[in-house]
């Protein structure tokens, strides 16, 4: 019988230095912008071109195909994160249909992913 392993810990990096800091500031951006730019414009905005703008119900499939996406995404860290990703994915694309600005979203995902990671510092 193979013994299964556990799964990988979710320790936080301790960040000491500007080198590291700085570093740790672009890998924030990095990720947030990444995702914003992959799941609200390629996915979201490319499947409306794909299947025609025209019809709620393609607005909808289009929304939940990439949040969907967003939320699997994130499935290495937990059925918790998977949640969390789909609420905070919802209220994202929400940000971004009713701003019609990326700009919008990769600042607010940026400034989540902060503040996620120094709440988690804290506990």
């Amino acid at each position: 019988v193979t013994k299964l392993s556990n799964p990988p810990s979710m320790e936080l990096p301790r960040i000491k230095g500007m080198g590291n800091i700085v570093a740790f500031v672009f890998s924030v951006a990095g990720y947030a912008f990444f995702e914003e730019f992959l799941y609200r414009l390629f996915i979201f905005e490319g499947g409306l071109f794909l299947l025609g703008e025209e019809g709620r119900g393609k607005k909808i499939g289009c929304f939940l195909f990439a949040l969907g996406l967003f939320a699997a995404a994130h499935r290495y860290m937990g059925l918790g994160a998977v949640v969390n990703a789909f609420i905070s994915g919802a209220l994202l694309q929400l940000l971004y249909l009713k701003t019609g600005r990326i700009e919008m979203t990769c600042l607010t995902h940026c400034a989540y992913n902060f503040i996620l990671f120094v709440v988690q510092s804290s506990i």
